[in-house]
């Protein structure tokens, strides 16, 4: 049996996307919007002011898929996105 690819490579990320993709087209039938972003260095404790432009960025990507990179844990990404969504 194959090795599966180690999810520190940036190939794993891009795969899982395309996977997502297909998936998404084969239900839907319609297209499907994904982004990637890395927010660099991003945690719970970010400040109001790029808080404020992250979100601005985000709701501008309109994306149905959104990929982000550097995220410190789930705390960080429920700062940025309404757990509830």
């Amino acid at each position: 049996m194959p090795a599966l690819p180690s999810r520190s490579k940036p190939g794993y990320v891009a795969a899982l996307i395309a996977l997502l993709v297909a998936a998404s087209l084969a239900i839907a039938q319609q297209p499907v919007r994904v982004a990637t972003y890395n927010i660099r260095f991003f945690n719970a404790s970010v400040g109001d002011e790029r808080l404020a432009n992250l979100r601005q960025v985000v709701a501008a990507l309109d994306a149905d898929i959104i990929g982000l990179q550097e995220i410190d844990d789930r705390a960080a990404l429920e700062t940025l996105f309404d757990p509830a969504q």
